[in-house]
C-alpha cells in the first residue's frame, strides 16, 4: 500500500542493497583485476619506462 510504514525485513533489505551488493560488486571487480592483470615489478618498470618514452617522443615532436 501506498504511504505504509515499512517492516523491519523490508528496511534491512533495502540497507543490504545500499551496502552488501556495492562491496560484493567492488571486491569482485578487484578480484578480476588483480587475476586478470596482475602487476609485478617488473611490468610496472617496462610501463613507466615505455610511458617515458613516449612523452619524450611526443614533446620531440614539433608543433607539439
Amino acid at each position: 500500500m501506498a504511504n505504509a510504514d515499512q517492516t523491519v525485513s523490508v528496511l534491512h533489505g533495502i540497507k543490504a542493497l545500499q551496502t552488501a551488493v556495492p562491496f560484493v560488486a567492488v571486491l569482485l571487480a578487484v578480484l578480476v583485476l588483480f587475476l586478470l592483470y596482475p602487476l609485478t615489478d617488473s611490468k610496472v618498470t617496462a610501463l613507466v619506462r615505455e610511458t617515458q618514452q613516449r612523452e619524450a617522443a611526443e614533446a620531440a615532436q614539433p608543433g607539439a
